[in-house]
């Protein structure tokens, strides 16, 4: 048995925190809406879950000071970069749009109706992960 029953989690985009996982438990029995960043003590099940989904980030009390946990940054970081190579796939898809439209022959054509299509499947790869 763990001697920490609670946690603290902050959520990274807000959410909504059922009653009875919230501590102190609130007389109203009514769930807590938060906001992004917000911090909330939790019963560390509930905490642990969320931030295991990577709905919530573990708030870490050290010396005054609060750090967000290394795998919600990372989480960030990998969304972040997933968001620009889905960005470049979409201005690959349009030089490629323009480069079919403006071709003169067949080969030509051919050529960039292949780019047009690599490019379309790299996106549709990107957009579905």
């Amino acid at each position: 048995m763990t001697k920490n029953k609670t946690m603290i989690i902050a959520f990274l985009n807000g959410g909504i925190i059922p009653a009875s996982e919230v501590r102190p438990p609130k007389k109203e029995n009514e769930d807590t809406p938060v906001s992004s960043g917000e911090e909330v003590l939790v019963s560390a099940s509930y905490g642990q879950q969320m931030v295991d989904d990577k709905f919530a980030y573990e708030v870490i009390k050290s010396a005054g000071k609060t750090k967000k946990d290394k795998s919600t940054k990372k989480a960030k970081a990998d969304e972040k970069a997933r968001l620009k190579a889905i960005s470049d796939a979409k201005v690959e898809v349009s030089d490629a749009e323009e480069a079919l439209a403006s071709a003169e022959n067949d080969n030509d054509k051919v050529a960039a109706q292949q780019l047009l299509d690599g490019a379309k499947t790299k996106l549709q790869k990107l957009s579905a992960e």
